[in-house]
C-alpha cells in the first residue's frame, strides 16, 4: 500500500461523510453547507492534484497497519462536524455571513 492511497481515501470520503452527517442530524443549515462546500471541494481538488500531478514523497509503500493507522488518524478531521451539525443554529446574522465570505476569501485565496 502507498502512502497516497489513505490520504486519497480520506480526502474523497470527506464530503460523503459530511453529507451524511447532515442527513443524520437533519441540519442542512448554511453552517454545514458551507463546512461541505468548503472541504468537499478541497477534498476534490486533492483527489485532481495527485491525478494530474503526483508527489513522488506519497509513492513510497508502507506496511497495510501504518495505512490504516494513517486512515484513522485522518478520520479526526471528520470530529467537527460530528459534534457540530447536532446542535441548532441560530438564524443567520451579518457577522455569520461575514464570517463564511472571509472563510471563502481565505480558502480560494489559499488554493491559488
Amino acid at each position: 500500500m502507498k502512502i497516497k492511497h489513505f490520504i486519497n481515501l480520506s480526502k474523497g470520503l470527506t464530503a460523503p461523510v459530511v453529507l451524511g452527517l447532515m442527513v443524520v442530524y437533519q441540519n442542512f443549515t448554511l453552517g454545514p453547507w458551507v463546512y461541505l462546500a468548503l472541504h468537499g471541494t478541497y477534498g476534490v481538488m486533492w483527489l485532481l492534484k495527485d491525478r494530474i500531478y503526483p508527489d513522488k514523497q506519497w509513492e513510497e509503500e508502507i506496511p497495510i497497519g501504518m495505512g490504516i493507522l494513517g486512515f484513522g488518524i485522518l478520520m479526526l478531521y471528520w470530529v467537527a462536524p460530528f459534534i457540530k451539525f447536532p446542535q441548532a443554529e441560530n438564524p443567520v446574522s451579518n457577522d455569520r455571513v461575514r464570517s463564511y465570505r472571509n472563510q471563502r476569501v481565505a480558502f480560494i485565496v489559499g488554493s491559488l
